[in-house]
C-alpha cells in the first residue's frame, strides 16, 4: 500500500501493485504535504497550516488534530514509536503520543474531541 497526499486536504491510500484506490481520508480543508499509515490503525497527515491530523484508517473518521509548528508540516514519518515531523522553515520535531488506540476509543466517546494547545 501507498499514500499519497493532496492540495484538497486529502490523504489517500492506494494498492501500490495495481493503482487502486482503496481508501480516501478527507474532512479538514487545506493542503496535506504529506501522508503516513502508522501499523496501529491511525492515518496521520501532514498539513499546511503546521498541524498534523489523524484519522482511525479502518472507519475513516477524523479523530484530531496536534499542532505541532509554525510553519507548514512538510514531512511525516515514524521513528519505533516516535512521529517525527519536518516543518517548512527547516525545524525537525519528535513527539510521542500515548497508545493510539487508547486516544481512539477516549475520541470516540466525544464527538468534539480534539487536541489542541494550551
Amino acid at each position: 500500500m501507498r499514500m499519497t497526499a493532496g492540495a484538497d486536504g486529502t490523504a489517500r491510500v492506494w494498492n501500490g501493485s495495481t493503482g487502486t484506490l482503496l481508501q480516501t481520508y478527507q474532512g479538514w480543508p487545506g493542503i496535506l504535504f504529506d501522508a503516513i499509515l502508522a501499523p496501529d490503525g491511525l492515518v496521520i497527515g501532514a498539513d499546511a497550516d503546521g498541524s498534523l491530523r489523524f484519522w482511525d484508517a479502518a472507519s475513516r473518521a477524523k479523530l484530531w488534530t496536534l499542532p505541532v509548528h509554525k510553519s507548514a508540516v512538510i514531512g511525516v514519518h515514524l521513528e519505533g514509536v516516535d512521529i517525527v515531523t519536518r516543518g517548512f522553515a527547516g525545524e525537525i520535531s519528535r513527539w510521542t503520543l500515548p497508545q493510539s488506540r487508547a486516544v481512539m476509543e477516549a475520541c470516540a466517546r466525544h464527538p468534539l474531541c480534539a487536541i489542541v494547545p494550551r
